[in-house]
């Protein structure tokens, strides 16, 4: 360049004027690559989780506290579903 003057060497910066509202929010941007498991995978994966009740045994409904009792084996049964 030769030395016209034009360009921003030695021209020191302008200030800036007062700032208005922002603007509305843009569009969202493109979805992200996918996780680490399907959503099938993690469908799958809950489905099979009343199986793990299985293991917990039924109490007893001659010991003491029979309607507690009875409360308690038809919680483990409806998580068996």
């Amino acid at each position: 360049m030769s030395g016209n003057g034009i360009g921003n060497k030695g021209v020191p910066p302008v200030p800036q004027g007062p700032q208005d509202n922002p603007g509305p929010p843009s569009a969202p941007g493109p979805a992200g690559p996918p996780g680490e498991v399907s959503a099938q995978q993690l469908t799958d994966a809950i489905a099979g989780t009343s199986a793990n009740s299985n293991a917990v045994d039924l109490l007893d409904p001659n010991a003491d506290l029979p309607p507690v009792i009875e409360k308690i084996n038809e919680l483990i049964q409806a998580m068996r579903r």
